[in-house]
Parts: C-alpha cells; structure tokens; sequence
C-alpha cells in the first residue's frame, strides 16, 4: 500500500509540474560594433530582442538594425563579454527578412550560457564578414520600451516593466492584482512597486526569486488538490490491479 501511495505521490508531481506549464522570458541587447572582438568601426546600430520558453528552451528573436547596406549572416552566439564563441546552430535566422527573425530550440547548455548572460547576437556583413554589430543578451526588456524605466540595462528594464506584467499571468491569479500593477507601472517609476508587489504576492520569498521563475507562481491550494486527486486515483487503480491478479489466482 505504501508502495502504491509513493508511485501516486510521483505520478502526481509530474503531472503537476506538466500543467504549471512553461513562461516565456524576454532577453534583449543593443548591438553596436564596439562590442565586436575586436572592436569594429561602423555606423550601424541595431537590438537584438529574443522570447524563450524556460521550460522546452524555444526561442524566438528579432534582430532590428540601420545602416548596414548588405547582410551576410546573422546568429546567436555562445561566449562572455569580450570573447568570441561558437554559433548556437539550432536556433536559425532568417536574414532576408527585416528584422531579422531566428528560431528554433536552444540546447541545454547554451540556455544555461543565456541565462547566465554569455550568450551574444551577431550581424555579419559585407563589409565585415566576422561581423559588424554584436550585443549581450540580458534578461528584460531594452530600456527604451520601458515606457518609464529609468535604468541603463536591459535587466534594469525587466526589473521594473516585465516582473510586473508576469505577476498578471499568474497561474491562479493569487498575484493578478498585483501583476496588474506592474504592468501600469511600466508608464512610470510606479513600475518598481508593481514589480515587488507581483513577488510577494507570488509567495516566492522575495523580488529576486519571482523574476527568476518567468511568472511560473502556481497557488499552493490548487498544487495541493492536483496532488491528492492524483495520487488517490493512482491508488484506487493500483489496488484494483492487485485484486485482479488475485481473483485470477483463485480461479
């Protein structure tokens, strides 16, 4: 019985881990020749803006750019700030459309590179084939769609814009209210508060760790009856298997 209540218990949590689903996370960058190794000279500028799941690691990404006159190649790129690293091949970009649009899914190790910010956007060209604008994903939006974020980095961005608008996708609406917040706040500095109310709303102990979960923040009721009608059911039908097989020796 023990045994049947432990197989329950597992099952349930792997099907509660499927229904929390997964949370898109914005990552972006400004793309600048500067950032080139080494550094290149151009008049070019462009963002780069990518979406990826933090669960099945899909990503999604634009790259927007002006005055590059002929695009050769573009790509994400797996290195630290100031090195140069290899292509990301499964994620494929597009460059005869403008923007620039890449996807595809991101091995493990190089989502574990993004996230820890060693992963870069890359537009080559013409005039420099090894490439004439780079920039460092990091996570959040850039800070000119912000709307009224006032820091410099695109983690900046996020901290204030972004953590608010994921506390309105919580999953129960436990932090709705909250998440709503956070989303007006983007239109000012109102925005900071926004994104600490989804945090501890969320119950995920703190600011930090609710920006880390992608909005994942799931009701501790709804997990708990999920768990028990799962691993009761699990249960129920061991026991049925086992009265069979019984019923079947008897005979």
């Amino acid at each position: 019985m023990k045994k049947l209540i432990g197989v329950g218990a597992g099952l349930s949590l792997m099907s509660f881990a499927g229904m929390v689903g997964a949370a898109p996370v914005q990552y972006s960058a400004k793309m600048t020749g500067a950032e080139e190794v080494p550094p290149v000279t151009t008049a070019a500028t462009g963002t780069a803006t990518c979406t990826v799941d933090d669960v099945t690691r899909k990503a999604d990404c634009t790259f927007s750019h002006t005055g590059i006159a002929k695009v050769t190649a573009a790509h994400l790129h797996r290195g630290a700030k100031g090195n140069n690293g290899n292509i990301v091949n499964q994620v494929a970009c597009d460059i005869t459309k403008t923007p620039i649009t890449c996807t595809g899914i991101m091995p493990q190790n190089a989502y574990d590179d993004l996230v820890k910010g060693d992963v870069y956007a890359n537009i080559h060209s013409m005039a420099n084939p090894g490439g004439e604008l780079r920039g460092q994903l990091a996570k959040g939006s850039l800070p000119d769609a912000g709307a009224g974020d006032s820091g410099t980095t695109p983690s900046d961005a996020g901290s204030s814009g972004s953590s608010g608008t994921s506390g309105t996708s919580g999953t129960s609406g436990t932090s709705g209210t909250s998440g709503t917040s956070g989303t007006s706040g983007t239109s000012g500095t109102s925005g900071t508060s926004g994104a600490s109310g989804s945090g501890d709303d969320a119950g995920a102990g703190g600011g930090d760790a609710a920006a880390d979960d992608g909005g994942c923040n799931v009701s501790p009721m709804s997990g708990t009856d999920l768990f028990l009608a799962a691993g009761t059911s699990v249960a129920v039908f061991g026991l049925l298997q086992a009265r069979r097989r019984r019923a079947k020796k008897t005979e």
